[in-house]
Order: structure tokens, then sequence, then C-alpha cells
């Protein structure tokens, strides 16, 4: 995307500036520039019914935030990208990651986040490779159990 340097009439949050790459991942870390990224709030809720059929109770539970984003995967030169395409093969369902700056997106930073879909790389010979991934995060998850 091209730099943004200016807007005119209602000001509007475009694209991913501020932060180098859009989004800085750690633990493990990953050098990959991001290109898509959905952030939601969530939760489960059970509703009670009266006699008749209408709601007399919502209880929500498992406040959670979700998030799926889609990233170019970079490095210094071809071994590194390589490596770094490695490193990402390694991120399996259940690790946690750290996000650590995402300046348009504040909401996705935080530590503990939950991967929740193996690594899915794609690219063509003619694109970038990608790389998508699912994570949840919630108020109980903070490290692996201990074996």
């Amino acid at each position: 995307m091209a730099t943004v340097s200016r807007i005119n009439g209602t000001a509007v949050n475009v694209g991913f500036a501020g932060t180098a790459g859009g989004i800085t991942i750690t633990n493990p870390a990953v050098s990959a520039t991001l290109q898509e990224c959905g952030f939601a709030q969530d939760a489960s809720n059970e509703r009670v019914l009266d006699e008749v059929g209408n709601r007399m109770s919502s209880i929500w539970t498992d406040p959670h935030a979700k998030a799926d984003l889609k990233l170019v995967i970079k490095g210094t030169g071809l071994a590194d990208v390589i490596a770094q395409t490695a490193i990402i093969e390694a991120v399996l369902p259940g690790t946690l990651l750290s996000i650590t700056a995402c300046q348009q997106e504040p909401g996705m930073v935080a530590t503990n986040w939950e991967v929740m879909s193996g690594p899915k790389i794609t690219g063509t010979n003619k694109t970038a490779k990608e790389w998508t991934v699912s994570l949840e995060k919630a108020a109980g998850i903070t490290a692996q159990a201990a074996a």
C-alpha cells in the first residue's frame, strides 16, 4: 500500500502504519508485514425463557477476544525468508503468541494470544508467501500448564 500522506474530509484509519510491518509479534519472533486484521470481542450466551417462551434472563460467560491475521512473510534475504517460514510452520494450535505493537489496532497488543489454527501458508509463483492465522485471547489463559 502506498504511503498515505493526506486524507481529505473525514479522517479514517487506513492501513497499518505507525508500527514497522504493521505489527510486532514476539515469542516466537516472526518477521512479517500485516496485510489484514480482523479483531472482535466475543462471549458465550445462555438465555433462560419463562413458561411461555419469553426471555427472562441472559447469562454471559467466557468473555474473550478473537483475531484473524494475514501477514506477508519477509526477511533480510531469501535465506532469511525461508528461515522465517520455518519458524511460522512451527506455530501450531495451542502456541501462545505475544503481540507487542500494532498502532492501528490497539486491541491486538497483548500477551498470550492462543493460536487456534495451524500455520496456513499460501503463495504462488507470482505472489509473496502469506501466513493466515486465527487467534483467541481469554483472561484465564496466561501460560502453558506445567507438565
